[in-house]
């Protein structure tokens, strides 16, 4: 059920987030905001272990990577430029499904 409502909001706010990425000048800001809203609630789960905080912060934990993938995509591009962005992004994929 936790992992359900974390893919729900995830799925949700997928276009909103890209479309945020896409119009905001402040990429990098972003990107370390939706890092601390991914990671905060998860340390909160030591004093907080009910399912509804569990539930709420599987939400909070999908919107943010939600946000997280655009966001690491645009900063990369602006990083290296279009030239080499195919060679990062393969690398930042495998980074990613390697853990």
């Amino acid at each position: 059920m936790v992992w359900f409502a974390r893919e729900m909001g995830k799925l949700a706010a997928q276009t909103p987030a890209g479309h945020l990425v896409d119009r905001t000048p402040w990429k990098r800001t972003l990107l370390v905001l939706s890092a601390l809203f991914a990671t905060v609630p998860a340390a909160t789960i030591i004093w907080w272990n009910s399912l509804p905080w569990m539930v709420a912060k599987a939400v909070i934990e999908g919107i943010a990577s939600a946000i997280i993938e655009p966001a690491k995509a645009a900063v990369a591009l602006g990083v290296v430029g279009p030239h080499h962005f195919d060679r990062v992004s393969r690398i930042n994929e495998m980074s990613d499904h390697a853990g």
